[in-house]
């Protein structure tokens, strides 16, 4: 059975889903389908699993300037390829980027492939379930343009550049 919560984060409330073991998906609130009727435990009030009080805290950490050091239980559906470019994505140093085609050519060669769209790259990321803890707001396109990112340019624009505030604080 799935339990929601939501998180107050300073770009919007976050919605997390967690089955008793692990995180299912993390979005912002505005970004969910109208047709989603969650319902929602209160924000902290009803901490019912490790993995809820786990990815509150992962959530304060990150929206309190700091590195979380662990990532919450995670379970979601994906395609194998799906999984891969989640994988690439979560070894993306915090304050850092890197490109979508960048990720298509780490997977093109560890399949033994001549090559990899980076567009089925961008769609893989598009159908992210966790945003944040999977971090694909660090890809951009080869020109480091910020583009594709579920939860808007702006949101990524400012989760890049508090990222990059937050690394300079902790290493100066």
């Amino acid at each position: 059975m799935s339990s929601y919560y939501k998180y107050t984060s300073p770009i919007g409330d976050i919605l997390f889903e967690t089955s008793e073991t692990a995180l299912i998906r993390l979005a912002f609130e505005d970004c969910l389908k109208s047709s989603e009727k969650l319902q929602i435990v209160d924000m902290r009030s009803h901490v019912s699993s490790p993995v809820v009080e786990q990815t509150f805290r992962w959530l304060d950490l990150y929206f309190n300037g700091k590195r979380p050091d662990f990532i919450p239980s995670l379970d979601y559906h994906a395609t194998d390829f799906q999984k891969k470019v989640y994988k690439l994505a979560q070894s993306i140093p915090y304050g850092a980027t890197t490109s979508y085609g960048a990720i298509a050519k780490s997977i093109a060669k560890v399949d033994n492939r001549s090559f990899m769209s980076a567009q089925a790259v961008g769609t893989a990321l598009r159908n992210n379930p966790i945003l944040l803890v999977i971090p694909c707001h660090r890809i951009v396109a080869a020109d480091g343009s910020l583009s594709g990112f579920a939860a808007g340019i702006e949101r990524k624009r400012w989760l890049l550049d508090y990222e990059c505030e937050n690394l300079s604080i902790l290493h100066p």
